[in-house]
């Protein structure tokens, strides 16, 4: 078809029809062929990326009308302009004590041990759930880093016998 056809076909407004793409078996679309071909066109702008260009030009008067409407006392204007000056305050926890047995975090069995005594210490209402929590993620963080440690000690002895 010649591109003068296509202009009269789409002047009359009638389309031809797209052929459908069709999925290769496993149900995955061939390279190059997408499986929504009349979705979002490629470049076009995020609808709140055009927003903020649209009020970027008055976003100092915008902030100045925020400002006065906090000064003559709304509430919400007041609450705005805190969130953006005051961080929010997250929960500190006070440090934990709690006794593992001597030398249970430097090997990976003993790490069973000290984990056992985190439960220990939650279950009898010395630790609370969150800081049981908090010290488990860190005995499996020490974990992690002991089996990292054994396997490039392995690896490099490997290696060196060769």
């Amino acid at each position: 078809m010649s591109a003068e056809d296509a202009a009269i076909l789409m002047f009359s407004g009638k389309e031809q029809a797209k052929p459908k793409p069709t999925p290769k078996a496993g149900g995955r679309f061939r390279p190059g062929q997408s499986g929504n071909p009349a979705g979002k066109p490629k470049g076009s702008r995020d609808k709140r990326t055009a927003f903020r260009a649209a009020i970027a030009e008055h976003a100092e008067e915008i902030i100045d009308a925020v400002i006065l409407q906090a000064l003559n006392g709304d509430v919400q204007a007041q609450k705005m302009c805190l969130d953006r000056i005051v961080s929010t305050l997250r929960p500190e926890s006070l440090p934990i004590t709690i006794s593992l047995p001597r030398g249970s975090v430097s090997t990976t069995k003993g790490l069973l041990t000290a984990g056992a005594s985190v439960v220990k210490a939650a279950a009898g209402g010395k630790l609370s759930t969150e800081d049981a929590k908090v010290m488990s993620a860190i005995l499996e963080g020490q974990r992690k880093m002991i089996e990292l440690t054994d396997i490039v000690e392995r690896l490099e002895k490997l290696e060196s016998s060769k």
